[in-house]
């Protein structure tokens, strides 16, 4: 008997995004990932552990549950000078605001769609917070659902970059978040 399986919108968009982001990966950093090993089962999202890359200058924090786009998210941010903390989800990320041993967070990144804790959730927990309301807070998915969008924007979002990730689309938020600040001129 054939096998039949049935393939959503969404399922087919999430393939692709993640498919381009593997490919990104590939092009601005090849010595930095091996293309076999992100290859991702959303059942395994959790094996991974958070990755600190350095505790010493400004610290931005990652909560995306795809690998791929994890690894061009650091590889951007590191470009730009900041040091990166990237989580699996919003639980993961929550911890590491948390940890006495991790400063200096200037900006959190989210996905959306997470498991665990899901973006929003991780937002409004982030906005309740007396020491951690003011962190810039920023969403990077491919999510255009209004509902979302508005509840992002009640629970004082500062921003939304649209999947897939670019230097550019990161870089031109970072200086919309931080004007005073120089950013170093890279290749992209």
């Amino acid at each position: 008997m054939a096998q039949s399986w049935i393939c959503t919108k969404s399922h087919l968009a999430w393939a692709l995004v993640d498919a381009q982001a593997r490919l990104m990966v590939a092009a601005i950093a090849p010595d930095k990932i091996d293309m076999e090993k992100t290859k991702t089962d959303d059942s395994k999202t959790e094996d991974r552990k958070p990755e600190i890359i350095d505790g010493s200058k400004e610290t931005i924090l990652i909560a995306e549950d795809s690998l791929p786009n994890q690894k061009i998210l650091q590889h951007l941010l590191v470009k730009l000078g900041y040091d990166v903390v990237a989580c699996n989800n919003g639980a993961e990320a929550w911890d590491k605001l948390n940890d006495p041993e991790i400063k200096n967070f200037v900006a959190i990144l989210s996905d959306m769609m997470m498991p665990e804790l899901d973006g929003l959730s991780f937002l409004k927990k982030v906005r309740d917070d007396e020491k951690f309301k003011a962190i810039p807070f920023v969403f990077i998915s491919a999510i255009s659902d209004k509902d979302q969008i508005i509840t992002a924007k009640a629970l004082k979002v500062n921003g939304y970059i649209l999947k897939p990730v670019t230097f550019q689309k990161v870089l031109n938020k970072m200086k919309e978040l931080f004007p005073q600040r120089i950013f170093p001129k890279v290749a992209a």
